[in-house]
């Protein structure tokens, strides 16, 4: 699951079309700043993919607050996560039936 941008043609993650938008705006308002931005955009990009990668490895290690098991139940089985009690999503993680 990921946030998809809406009105956006071609298609785009969220955080692409955010990196889109913030790229247009700055070549917009001040050219001779380009370089540096579109720098800033590549070491987002890098550090963006490397977070994404060490949470996909383990996504049970790396979710400690369980906010993304949460987001999944509610984007992959809404009908689960419409039924159940989310008030506490790590106790959630932890059970073996819902």
């Amino acid at each position: 699951a990921y946030l998809k941008a809406r009105g956006r043609n071609p298609p785009q993650t969220w955080i692409s079309s955010l990196q889109t938008k913030l790229l247009q705006s700055i070549t917009a308002s001040s050219p001779d700043h380009t370089n540096g931005i579109q720098h800033l955009l590549t070491q987002v990009k890098k550090w963006y993919k490397t977070s994404t990668q060490y949470i996909l490895a383990d996504p049970k290690a790396s979710d400690l607050n369980s906010d993304y098991f949460v987001a999944y139940l509610r984007a992959e089985h809404r009908g689960i996560y419409d039924t159940i009690d989310r008030s506490d999503p790590q106790v959630l993680a932890r059970r073996d039936t819902m």
